[in-house]
């Protein structure tokens, strides 16, 4: 074994990634979420006793001899399971508490060491979001009323699915007998999340610490404001490509448009590294002014570079042809209209 093993599994888009898509392809009402895993920290120190394979010889590691620790193979970055690499899934990472005197503190929302970060070897953005995973009163094993306090992305996850069925629920009693997509309530989550980081997505915190309040509130305009474009669900065909909606702005504060759609599931990739996109249904969004000027979505710098260097890049804009997810935003518009 030498320094530069690696664990495959990583970033890949394998049988039980694909096996996941389809299912939740067929079940398009179905929230799948995940934990983004804890494998950042994994980093064995100088001369701890390791083996180099399950159930091997224990030597003395050396990184200068023996493979890398997980957080230290691409400086902490590609170190997600295949579970959280499909693409239908939220994959939540872990971060610090964001609440200072009982009040929503977002520079509190420190990245936890073991949170593991992405991307997908496709350079889809991983994890989706973060939520609070650091010392969480949670029921144990031991007893119907045993509890402890525990910490990981397997607490920040259940986190994250308490707050997008408390959505759920208010989302049908504000507007009975109507139910939100997967993909709907995946959108919301990510257009009312709190951007951490550099601006935009990245692969440490995906698009930001999930912000159950600012979701809310959208639901309540939605269902108390009828005529206002807030959260809209539509098909595309191969005969309707297209979706166009108008909406007048002021011309002064910001925009932000999100879309986000459960794809079919796509080929199995069993190469270390596969960089072939796994996107199947390949959706574009942009807004455009009354002058005719277009803004364009996200997009990572990592994808069609491949470079170690890129993974930190702040991410650019332009089309992205990688991603379910996909977001505009216009922080200063120059005109109204």
């Amino acid at each position: 074994m030498t320094a530069s093993a690696y664990e495959p599994f990583f970033g890949q888009y394998n049988a039980v990634a694909r096996d996941i898509d389809s299912q939740l392809h067929l079940l398009p009402y179905y929230s799948s979420v995940w934990a983004a895993g804890n494998d950042r920290d994994d980093n064995p120190a100088l001369n701890s006793q390791v083996a180099l394979s399950p159930g091997g010889t224990v030597v003395d590691y050396d990184p200068a001899l023996h493979p890398p620790g997980d957080g230290g193979y691409r400086s902490g970055y590609d170190n997600i399971g295949f579970n959280g690499i499909a693409k239908n899934v939220i994959t939540i990472g872990a971060v610090n508490d964001a609440v200072t005197g009982g009040q929503r503190d977002t520079a509190k929302a420190a990245m936890l060491n073991f949170s593991s970060w992405g991307p997908a070897d496709d350079g889809r953005i991983k994890p989706d979001l973060v939520a609070n995973g650091y010392v969480l009163y949670s029921p144990q094993s031991a007893g119907i009323t045993s509890y402890t306090y525990s910490s990981g992305t397997s607490m920040a996850a259940p986190n994250a699915t308490g707050t997008a069925q408390l959505l759920l629920s208010l989302y049908e009693k504000l507007m009975p007998g109507q139910y939100l997509r997967a993909s709907t309530l995946k959108g919301l989550l990510i257009h009312t999340a709190d951007d951490l980081g550099t601006p935009g997505p990245d692969y440490q915190s995906g698009w930001g610490l999930i912000n159950g309040k600012e979701a809310a509130e959208l639901i309540f305009d939605v269902a108390t404001n009828a005529a206002v474009l807030r959260l809209v669900e539509q098909q595309l065909t191969s005969s309707v490509t297209i979706r166009t909606h108008v909406f007048a702005w002021d011309g002064v504060s910001p925009i932000r448009a999100t879309l986000c759609w459960t794809d079919p599931a796509g080929p199995i990739l069993t190469t270390h590294d596969s960089r072939t996109a796994t996107l199947v249904n390949n959706l574009n969004l942009r807004i455009e002014n009354p002058n005719g000027i277009s803004y364009l979505p996200f997009v990572m710098p990592f994808v069609g570079t491949w470079t170690p260097a890129s993974l930190s890049l702040p991410a650019t804009t332009g089309t992205n042809n990688t991603d379910t997810v996909e977001q505009v935003r216009v922080a200063s518009p120059t005109v109204q209209g």
